[in-house]
Protein backbone atom coordinates (compact mmCIF):
# COMPACT_ATOMS: atom_id res chain seq x y z
CA UNK A 1 0.00 0.00 0.00
CA UNK A 2 1.47 3.42 -0.94
CA UNK A 3 2.64 5.35 2.12
CA UNK A 4 3.24 8.64 0.29
CA UNK A 5 1.70 10.50 -2.62
CA UNK A 6 4.96 10.03 -4.55
CA UNK A 7 4.55 6.24 -4.27
CA UNK A 8 1.31 6.28 -6.27
CA UNK A 9 1.21 5.03 -9.84
CA UNK A 10 1.74 7.67 -12.52
CA UNK A 11 -1.91 8.01 -13.59
CA UNK A 12 -3.18 8.43 -10.03
CA UNK A 13 -0.48 10.97 -9.24
CA UNK A 14 -1.30 13.02 -12.36
CA UNK A 15 -4.99 12.97 -11.45
CA UNK A 16 -4.23 14.40 -8.01
CA UNK A 17 -1.93 17.07 -9.46
CA UNK A 18 -4.73 18.14 -11.79
CA UNK A 19 -6.88 19.00 -8.76
CA UNK A 20 -4.26 21.09 -6.96
CA UNK A 21 -3.64 24.82 -7.26
CA UNK A 22 -0.31 26.15 -8.48
CA UNK A 23 0.65 27.19 -4.94
CA UNK A 24 -0.09 23.67 -3.69
CA UNK A 25 1.95 22.18 -6.52
CA UNK A 26 4.89 24.43 -5.66
CA UNK A 27 4.70 23.32 -2.03
CA UNK A 28 4.54 19.67 -3.09
CA UNK A 29 7.55 20.06 -5.37
CA UNK A 30 9.68 21.35 -2.50
CA UNK A 31 9.35 18.21 -0.38
CA UNK A 32 12.14 16.27 -2.09
CA UNK A 33 14.21 16.00 -5.24
CA UNK A 34 12.03 13.11 -6.40
CA UNK A 35 8.92 15.15 -5.66
CA UNK A 36 10.24 18.08 -7.66
CA UNK A 37 10.90 15.88 -10.70
CA UNK A 38 7.41 14.38 -10.51
CA UNK A 39 5.55 17.66 -9.99
CA UNK A 40 7.39 19.80 -12.56
CA UNK A 41 5.48 18.41 -15.59
CA UNK A 42 2.24 19.50 -13.93
CA UNK A 43 3.59 22.80 -12.66
CA UNK A 44 5.47 23.89 -15.76
CA UNK A 45 3.26 23.35 -18.75
CA UNK A 46 4.74 22.65 -22.14
CA UNK A 47 5.74 25.87 -23.85
CA UNK A 48 7.14 26.57 -27.27
CA UNK A 49 10.67 27.81 -27.73
CA UNK A 50 9.23 31.10 -29.00
CA UNK A 51 7.05 31.60 -25.92
CA UNK A 52 9.93 30.82 -23.60
CA UNK A 53 12.28 33.23 -25.35
CA UNK A 54 9.71 36.03 -25.39
CA UNK A 55 8.97 35.53 -21.69
CA UNK A 56 12.66 35.52 -20.77
CA UNK A 57 13.27 38.69 -22.77
CA UNK A 58 10.20 40.49 -21.42
CA UNK A 59 11.15 39.87 -17.79
CA UNK A 60 14.94 40.25 -18.24
CA UNK A 61 15.55 36.66 -17.15
CA UNK A 62 18.23 35.81 -19.70
CA UNK A 63 21.19 36.37 -17.33
CA UNK A 64 19.57 33.86 -14.95
CA UNK A 65 19.47 31.05 -17.52
CA UNK A 66 22.01 28.39 -16.57
CA UNK A 67 20.88 25.52 -18.80
CA UNK A 68 19.08 25.78 -22.14
CA UNK A 69 17.86 23.08 -24.52
CA UNK A 70 16.78 24.05 -28.01
CA UNK A 71 14.62 21.29 -29.48
CA UNK A 72 12.82 21.60 -32.78
CA UNK A 73 10.54 18.93 -34.24
CA UNK A 74 9.63 18.33 -37.84
CA UNK A 75 6.25 20.01 -37.39
CA UNK A 76 8.04 23.14 -36.11
CA UNK A 77 10.19 23.65 -39.21
CA UNK A 78 7.73 26.08 -40.91
CA UNK A 79 8.09 28.33 -37.85
CA UNK A 80 11.87 27.99 -37.57
CA UNK A 81 12.43 31.64 -38.53
CA UNK A 82 10.39 32.88 -35.56
CA UNK A 83 12.05 30.46 -33.16
CA UNK A 84 15.53 31.34 -34.38
CA UNK A 85 15.01 35.11 -34.19
CA UNK A 86 13.83 34.93 -30.59
CA UNK A 87 16.58 32.48 -29.65
CA UNK A 88 19.30 34.81 -30.95
CA UNK A 89 18.34 37.55 -28.51
CA UNK A 90 18.24 35.12 -25.60
CA UNK A 91 21.65 33.65 -26.40
CA UNK A 92 23.16 37.13 -26.67
CA UNK A 93 21.91 38.04 -23.19
CA UNK A 94 22.38 34.66 -21.46
CA UNK A 95 25.71 35.69 -19.97
CA UNK A 96 25.74 32.94 -17.31
CA UNK A 97 24.86 30.03 -19.57
CA UNK A 98 26.65 26.86 -18.42
CA UNK A 99 24.89 24.10 -20.39
CA UNK A 100 23.61 24.34 -23.96
CA UNK A 101 21.91 21.54 -25.90
CA UNK A 102 20.57 21.45 -29.43
CA UNK A 103 18.35 18.51 -30.31
CA UNK A 104 16.11 17.51 -33.19
CA UNK A 105 16.04 19.47 -36.45
CA UNK A 106 18.71 21.93 -35.41
CA UNK A 107 19.64 22.36 -39.08
CA UNK A 108 16.41 24.32 -39.61
CA UNK A 109 17.35 26.80 -36.87
CA UNK A 110 20.83 27.35 -38.25
CA UNK A 111 19.64 27.78 -41.82
CA UNK A 112 17.09 30.36 -40.66
CA UNK A 113 19.58 32.28 -38.55
CA UNK A 114 23.27 31.43 -39.13
CA UNK A 115 24.11 33.96 -36.41
CA UNK A 116 23.04 31.40 -33.80
CA UNK A 117 26.20 29.40 -34.40
CA UNK A 118 28.33 32.55 -34.46
CA UNK A 119 26.96 33.71 -31.10
CA UNK A 120 27.50 30.29 -29.51
CA UNK A 121 31.06 30.07 -30.84
CA UNK A 122 31.87 33.61 -29.67
CA UNK A 123 30.27 33.06 -26.25
CA UNK A 124 30.30 29.30 -25.59
CA UNK A 125 28.58 27.77 -22.55
CA UNK A 126 30.83 27.61 -19.53
CA UNK A 127 30.59 23.85 -19.01
CA UNK A 128 28.84 21.64 -21.56
CA UNK A 129 27.73 21.65 -25.18
CA UNK A 130 25.53 18.94 -26.68
CA UNK A 131 24.62 18.50 -30.33
CA UNK A 132 22.28 15.57 -30.99
CA UNK A 133 21.29 14.13 -34.36
CA UNK A 134 23.55 16.59 -36.13
CA UNK A 135 24.36 16.33 -39.82
CA UNK A 136 27.22 17.98 -41.67
CA UNK A 137 25.85 21.55 -41.67
CA UNK A 138 25.46 21.94 -37.88
CA UNK A 139 28.83 20.31 -37.29
CA UNK A 140 30.61 22.69 -39.67
CA UNK A 141 28.74 25.65 -38.15
CA UNK A 142 30.26 25.01 -34.71
CA UNK A 143 33.84 24.17 -35.71
CA UNK A 144 35.21 27.36 -34.12
CA UNK A 145 33.67 26.79 -30.67
CA UNK A 146 36.30 26.50 -27.93
CA UNK A 147 36.85 26.39 -24.18
CA UNK A 148 34.38 23.54 -23.56
CA UNK A 149 34.63 21.26 -20.53
CA UNK A 150 32.06 18.62 -21.50
CA UNK A 151 31.23 17.76 -25.11
CA UNK A 152 28.52 15.47 -26.49
CA UNK A 153 28.16 15.12 -30.28
CA UNK A 154 25.81 12.54 -31.81
CA UNK A 155 25.63 12.45 -35.59
CA UNK A 156 22.35 11.72 -37.37
CA UNK A 157 21.65 9.01 -39.89
CA UNK A 158 24.17 6.64 -41.38
CA UNK A 159 25.72 8.39 -44.38
CA UNK A 160 28.04 6.40 -46.57
CA UNK A 161 30.98 8.73 -46.10
CA UNK A 162 31.98 10.34 -42.82
CA UNK A 163 34.97 12.30 -44.11
CA UNK A 164 33.65 15.87 -43.79
CA UNK A 165 31.67 15.09 -40.65
CA UNK A 166 34.74 13.67 -38.96
CA UNK A 167 36.85 16.63 -40.06
CA UNK A 168 34.31 18.92 -38.35
CA UNK A 169 34.26 16.77 -35.20
CA UNK A 170 38.06 16.89 -35.11
CA UNK A 171 38.04 20.69 -35.34
CA UNK A 172 35.53 20.99 -32.48
CA UNK A 173 37.54 18.65 -30.25
CA UNK A 174 40.88 20.23 -31.14
CA UNK A 175 39.71 23.77 -30.30
CA UNK A 176 38.88 22.66 -26.74
CA UNK A 177 41.71 20.14 -26.37
CA UNK A 178 43.21 22.00 -23.40
CA UNK A 179 39.94 22.33 -21.44
CA UNK A 180 37.87 19.20 -22.20
CA UNK A 181 37.30 16.72 -19.36
CA UNK A 182 34.58 14.44 -20.77
CA UNK A 183 33.68 13.59 -24.37
CA UNK A 184 30.81 11.55 -25.83
CA UNK A 185 30.85 10.84 -29.56
CA UNK A 186 28.61 8.98 -31.99
CA UNK A 187 29.59 7.35 -35.25
CA UNK A 188 31.77 10.28 -36.31
CA UNK A 189 35.12 10.52 -34.51
CA UNK A 190 38.09 12.84 -35.09
CA UNK A 191 39.25 11.85 -38.55
CA UNK A 192 42.92 11.73 -37.56
CA UNK A 193 42.14 8.58 -35.54
CA UNK A 194 41.61 6.77 -38.85
CA UNK A 195 44.77 8.04 -40.55
CA UNK A 196 48.31 6.74 -40.40
CA UNK A 197 50.61 8.26 -37.83
CA UNK A 198 49.95 9.88 -34.45
CA UNK A 199 47.15 12.45 -34.05
CA UNK A 200 48.25 16.10 -34.36
CA UNK A 201 46.99 17.00 -30.87
CA UNK A 202 46.05 15.40 -27.55
CA UNK A 203 43.45 16.11 -24.87
CA UNK A 204 45.42 15.60 -21.68
CA UNK A 205 42.60 16.66 -19.32
CA UNK A 206 39.97 14.24 -20.66
CA UNK A 207 39.13 11.64 -18.01
CA UNK A 208 36.03 10.06 -19.59
CA UNK A 209 35.52 9.09 -23.24
CA UNK A 210 32.38 7.52 -24.69
CA UNK A 211 32.20 6.56 -28.36
CA UNK A 212 30.56 4.06 -30.66
CA UNK A 213 32.57 1.05 -31.72
CA UNK A 214 34.00 2.72 -34.80
CA UNK A 215 36.92 0.35 -35.39
CA UNK A 216 39.53 2.77 -34.15
CA UNK A 217 42.58 1.07 -32.70
CA UNK A 218 42.83 1.51 -28.90
CA UNK A 219 46.44 2.71 -29.15
CA UNK A 220 45.34 5.56 -31.45
CA UNK A 221 42.70 6.52 -28.88
CA UNK A 222 45.37 6.44 -26.16
CA UNK A 223 47.57 8.87 -28.09
CA UNK A 224 44.77 11.44 -28.34
CA UNK A 225 43.38 10.81 -24.83
CA UNK A 226 46.38 9.67 -22.74
CA UNK A 227 44.91 10.16 -19.25
CA UNK A 228 41.59 8.34 -19.43
CA UNK A 229 40.11 6.99 -16.22
CA UNK A 230 36.84 5.82 -17.80
CA UNK A 231 36.32 4.43 -21.31
CA UNK A 232 32.97 3.50 -22.85
CA UNK A 233 32.83 1.77 -26.24
CA UNK A 234 29.18 1.49 -27.19
CA UNK A 235 28.19 -1.16 -29.71
CA UNK A 236 27.67 -0.07 -33.30
CA UNK A 237 26.09 -2.05 -36.12
CA UNK A 238 27.33 0.38 -38.75
CA UNK A 239 29.83 -0.38 -41.46
CA UNK A 240 31.32 3.09 -41.90
CA UNK A 241 33.13 4.21 -45.02
CA UNK A 242 35.30 7.26 -44.52
CA UNK A 243 36.35 9.27 -47.56
CA UNK A 244 38.48 12.37 -47.95
CA UNK A 245 40.39 13.74 -50.90
CA UNK A 246 43.20 11.20 -50.62
CA UNK A 247 41.81 8.11 -48.94
CA UNK A 248 38.89 5.82 -48.37
CA UNK A 249 38.67 3.49 -45.37
CA UNK A 250 36.02 0.83 -44.94
CA UNK A 251 35.60 -0.11 -41.29
CA UNK A 252 33.94 -3.16 -39.71
CA UNK A 253 31.06 -2.45 -37.31
CA UNK A 254 32.81 -3.21 -34.02
CA UNK A 255 35.87 -1.78 -32.38
CA UNK A 256 39.00 -3.85 -32.99
CA UNK A 257 39.51 -6.01 -29.91
CA UNK A 258 43.28 -6.41 -30.06
CA UNK A 259 45.32 -4.35 -27.62
CA UNK A 260 49.09 -4.16 -27.54
CA UNK A 261 50.58 -6.13 -24.61
CA UNK A 262 51.28 -3.02 -22.58
CA UNK A 263 49.59 -0.33 -20.52
CA UNK A 264 47.81 2.30 -22.61
CA UNK A 265 46.27 4.30 -19.73
CA UNK A 266 47.93 4.19 -16.32
CA UNK A 267 44.81 5.62 -14.66
CA UNK A 268 42.11 3.58 -16.43
CA UNK A 269 39.72 2.17 -13.82
CA UNK A 270 36.36 1.85 -15.61
CA UNK A 271 35.50 0.18 -18.91
CA UNK A 272 32.20 -0.41 -20.68
CA UNK A 273 32.28 -2.27 -23.97
CA UNK A 274 32.88 -5.61 -25.69
CA UNK A 275 33.84 -8.53 -23.48
CA UNK A 276 36.95 -9.52 -25.46
CA UNK A 277 38.34 -6.00 -25.28
CA UNK A 278 37.63 -5.89 -21.54
CA UNK A 279 39.57 -9.12 -21.06
CA UNK A 280 42.52 -7.75 -23.04
CA UNK A 281 42.51 -4.49 -21.09
CA UNK A 282 42.48 -6.20 -17.68
CA UNK A 283 45.81 -7.88 -18.42
CA UNK A 284 47.62 -4.53 -18.26
CA UNK A 285 45.18 -2.10 -16.60
CA UNK A 286 43.99 -2.15 -12.96
CA UNK A 287 40.28 -1.93 -13.78
CA UNK A 288 37.82 -1.58 -10.89
CA UNK A 289 34.58 -1.26 -12.84
CA UNK A 290 33.33 -3.20 -15.90
CA UNK A 291 29.96 -2.96 -17.62
CA UNK A 292 28.70 -5.20 -20.42
CA UNK A 293 25.25 -3.61 -20.44
CA UNK A 294 23.94 -2.73 -23.91
CA UNK A 295 26.20 -5.32 -25.51
CA UNK A 296 25.54 -8.92 -26.51
CA UNK A 297 24.10 -10.83 -23.52
CA UNK A 298 25.71 -13.99 -22.22
CA UNK A 299 23.96 -16.92 -23.90
CA UNK A 300 26.19 -19.93 -23.19
CA UNK A 301 27.76 -21.26 -19.99
CA UNK A 302 31.14 -21.61 -21.70
CA UNK A 303 31.34 -17.81 -21.95
CA UNK A 304 31.76 -17.56 -18.18
CA UNK A 305 35.28 -19.01 -18.45
CA UNK A 306 36.53 -15.75 -19.95
CA UNK A 307 34.50 -13.84 -17.37
CA UNK A 308 36.34 -15.62 -14.56
CA UNK A 309 39.69 -14.91 -16.23
CA UNK A 310 38.72 -11.24 -16.58
CA UNK A 311 38.02 -11.01 -12.85
CA UNK A 312 41.24 -12.80 -11.97
CA UNK A 313 43.22 -10.21 -13.93
CA UNK A 314 41.80 -7.22 -12.02
CA UNK A 315 40.27 -6.33 -8.67
CA UNK A 316 36.76 -5.64 -10.01
CA UNK A 317 34.42 -3.96 -7.52
CA UNK A 318 31.52 -2.91 -9.79
CA UNK A 319 30.14 -5.20 -12.50
CA UNK A 320 27.08 -4.95 -14.77
CA UNK A 321 25.95 -7.47 -17.37
CA UNK A 322 23.09 -8.88 -19.40
CA UNK A 323 22.42 -12.62 -19.52
CA UNK A 324 19.81 -14.74 -21.26
CA UNK A 325 17.78 -16.76 -18.80
CA UNK A 326 18.33 -20.07 -20.59
CA UNK A 327 21.29 -21.37 -22.53
CA UNK A 328 21.07 -20.86 -26.26
CA UNK A 329 18.34 -18.25 -25.87
CA UNK A 330 15.59 -20.90 -25.77
CA UNK A 331 13.40 -18.86 -23.42
CA UNK A 332 10.24 -19.61 -25.42
CA UNK A 333 9.99 -23.22 -24.27
CA UNK A 334 9.58 -22.61 -20.55
CA UNK A 335 6.60 -20.50 -19.64
CA UNK A 336 5.08 -23.29 -17.51
CA UNK A 337 5.41 -23.91 -13.80
CA UNK A 338 7.92 -26.66 -14.56
CA UNK A 339 10.32 -24.07 -15.96
CA UNK A 340 11.68 -23.25 -12.51
CA UNK A 341 13.19 -26.75 -12.38
CA UNK A 342 15.10 -26.18 -15.62
CA UNK A 343 18.69 -25.02 -14.90
CA UNK A 344 19.16 -21.44 -16.00
CA UNK A 345 22.29 -19.53 -16.96
CA UNK A 346 22.10 -17.84 -13.57
CA UNK A 347 23.45 -21.06 -12.02
CA UNK A 348 26.85 -21.10 -13.82
CA UNK A 349 27.01 -17.30 -13.75
CA UNK A 350 26.61 -17.12 -9.98
CA UNK A 351 29.04 -20.02 -9.56
CA UNK A 352 31.68 -18.15 -11.59
CA UNK A 353 31.10 -14.90 -9.69
CA UNK A 354 31.21 -16.58 -6.28
CA UNK A 355 34.71 -17.89 -7.02
CA UNK A 356 36.29 -15.02 -8.97
CA UNK A 357 34.27 -11.92 -8.02
CA UNK A 358 35.07 -11.85 -4.34
CA UNK A 359 35.92 -8.12 -4.37
CA UNK A 360 32.55 -7.07 -5.79
CA UNK A 361 30.65 -4.42 -3.86
CA UNK A 362 28.17 -3.62 -6.67
CA UNK A 363 26.50 -6.05 -9.07
CA UNK A 364 23.85 -5.36 -11.72
CA UNK A 365 22.18 -8.25 -13.55
CA UNK A 366 19.69 -7.85 -16.38
CA UNK A 367 17.90 -10.96 -17.62
CA UNK A 368 14.74 -11.82 -19.50
CA UNK A 369 13.81 -11.42 -23.12
CA UNK A 370 10.12 -11.86 -23.82
CA UNK A 371 7.12 -10.90 -21.73
CA UNK A 372 6.16 -14.54 -21.17
CA UNK A 373 9.45 -15.34 -19.44
CA UNK A 374 9.34 -12.58 -16.81
CA UNK A 375 7.64 -14.75 -14.12
CA UNK A 376 10.25 -17.45 -14.73
CA UNK A 377 13.05 -14.89 -14.38
CA UNK A 378 11.65 -13.81 -11.03
CA UNK A 379 11.47 -17.43 -9.88
CA UNK A 380 15.09 -18.12 -10.78
CA UNK A 381 16.28 -14.88 -9.15
CA UNK A 382 14.66 -16.04 -5.91
CA UNK A 383 15.94 -19.62 -6.20
CA UNK A 384 19.55 -18.70 -6.93
CA UNK A 385 20.08 -15.89 -4.42
CA UNK A 386 22.06 -17.97 -1.92
CA UNK A 387 24.62 -18.95 -4.59
CA UNK A 388 26.25 -15.54 -4.12
CA UNK A 389 26.66 -15.94 -0.35
CA UNK A 390 30.48 -16.20 -0.73
CA UNK A 391 30.61 -12.57 -1.93
CA UNK A 392 31.35 -11.08 1.48
CA UNK A 393 31.95 -7.56 0.14
CA UNK A 394 28.75 -7.29 -1.92
CA UNK A 395 26.69 -4.35 -0.66
CA UNK A 396 24.40 -3.35 -3.54
CA UNK A 397 22.70 -5.50 -6.17
CA UNK A 398 20.42 -4.44 -9.00
CA UNK A 399 18.14 -7.13 -10.42
CA UNK A 400 16.28 -6.56 -13.68
CA UNK A 401 13.78 -8.91 -15.32
CA UNK A 402 12.90 -7.05 -18.49
CA UNK A 403 11.73 -7.49 -22.04
CA UNK A 404 13.86 -6.54 -25.02
CA UNK A 405 11.85 -3.36 -25.48
CA UNK A 406 11.87 -2.48 -21.79
CA UNK A 407 8.07 -2.34 -21.57
CA UNK A 408 4.94 -4.38 -22.26
CA UNK A 409 2.85 -3.73 -25.33
CA UNK A 410 -0.91 -3.42 -24.91
CA UNK A 411 -1.53 -6.57 -26.95
CA UNK A 412 1.02 -8.68 -25.03
CA UNK A 413 -0.39 -11.43 -22.81
CA UNK A 414 -0.10 -10.59 -19.13
CA UNK A 415 1.64 -13.31 -17.14
CA UNK A 416 0.81 -13.22 -13.46
CA UNK A 417 3.83 -13.35 -11.16
CA UNK A 418 2.94 -15.38 -8.11
CA UNK A 419 5.83 -13.96 -6.09
CA UNK A 420 5.97 -10.47 -4.61
CA UNK A 421 8.80 -7.91 -4.50
CA UNK A 422 9.12 -8.59 -0.79
CA UNK A 423 9.80 -12.28 -1.49
CA UNK A 424 12.71 -11.39 -3.75
CA UNK A 425 14.14 -9.00 -1.16
CA UNK A 426 13.71 -11.60 1.58
CA UNK A 427 15.50 -14.26 -0.48
CA UNK A 428 18.49 -12.00 -1.08
CA UNK A 429 18.54 -10.58 2.45
CA UNK A 430 18.88 -14.09 3.89
CA UNK A 431 20.90 -15.55 1.01
CA UNK A 432 23.69 -12.94 0.87
CA UNK A 433 24.64 -11.87 4.42
CA UNK A 434 26.72 -8.87 3.31
CA UNK A 435 24.00 -7.29 1.14
CA UNK A 436 22.65 -3.90 2.29
CA UNK A 437 20.78 -2.55 -0.76
CA UNK A 438 18.67 -4.08 -3.51
CA UNK A 439 17.22 -2.38 -6.58
CA UNK A 440 14.47 -4.20 -8.43
CA UNK A 441 13.15 -3.57 -11.93
CA UNK A 442 10.57 -6.05 -13.17
CA UNK A 443 8.68 -5.30 -16.38
CA UNK A 444 5.27 -6.60 -15.36
CA UNK A 445 1.94 -5.10 -14.41
CA UNK A 446 2.05 -3.74 -10.87
CA UNK A 447 5.81 -4.11 -10.38
CA UNK A 448 8.10 -1.54 -11.98
CA UNK A 449 11.06 -0.08 -10.08
CA UNK A 450 11.66 -0.32 -6.35
CA UNK A 451 14.63 0.25 -4.04
CA UNK A 452 15.25 -1.48 -0.71
CA UNK A 453 17.48 -1.09 2.33
CA UNK A 454 18.49 -4.27 4.20
CA UNK A 455 19.52 -3.79 7.82
CA UNK A 456 22.88 -5.49 8.52
CA UNK A 457 22.01 -6.72 12.03
CA UNK A 458 18.61 -8.38 11.79
CA UNK A 459 18.26 -8.57 7.95
CA UNK A 460 14.93 -6.75 8.02
CA UNK A 461 14.24 -4.49 5.06
CA UNK A 462 12.36 -1.36 4.15
CA UNK A 463 11.53 0.37 0.92
CA UNK A 464 13.51 3.47 -0.08
CA UNK A 465 12.53 6.48 -2.11
CA UNK A 466 13.74 6.58 -5.70
CA UNK A 467 16.03 9.47 -4.84
CA UNK A 468 17.78 7.65 -2.01
CA UNK A 469 17.91 4.38 -3.93
CA UNK A 470 19.45 5.84 -7.08
CA UNK A 471 21.88 8.06 -5.16
CA UNK A 472 23.15 5.02 -3.28
CA UNK A 473 23.32 3.01 -6.50
CA UNK A 474 25.38 5.70 -8.21
CA UNK A 475 27.75 5.77 -5.25
CA UNK A 476 28.47 2.03 -5.30
CA UNK A 477 28.52 1.76 -9.10
CA UNK A 478 30.45 4.91 -10.00
CA UNK A 479 32.26 6.24 -6.93
CA UNK A 480 33.01 3.65 -4.24
CA UNK A 481 35.80 1.92 -6.17
CA UNK A 482 37.73 5.09 -7.03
Amino acid sequence: MPMHVFDLDYDSFCSICGLLSRSDLRALSSLSKNGFNMVVPALVRTVTLLDFCNFALKHALCPSIISLTGYIQGIDIPHADMFASALIEVLEKATNLAHLRFKGRVNALLESQPRIANIVCDHPPALSFELSWADLHPLKSFTSISGLVHLDIRTSGLPRYYGEQEEAVEAIVMNSSSTLETISLGHAVPICLRLQGPPPFSCIRVRHLSMLGSSVLPEKVALMFPNLQSLEMRQSLTVATTKASEFEVRSPPLLLFDCPPRTLWTGLRSFSGPRQLAFNLTRHHPLRRISFKHHSPYSDASEFIMLSDTFINSDIRSFSLEVNLLEGGSDLVVSSADGIRVPSLLDPLFSALSHSGTSLTFLSIRTGKLNGTIPLCVGHLIRNASLLAPLRNLKYIQLEAVTWSGFIFAHDPVDIISATPEEIVQAWATGVPSLQYLALNVVSMGWGHSWWRIEPRDRTYRRLSEEEGTDTQNWYDLEEWK
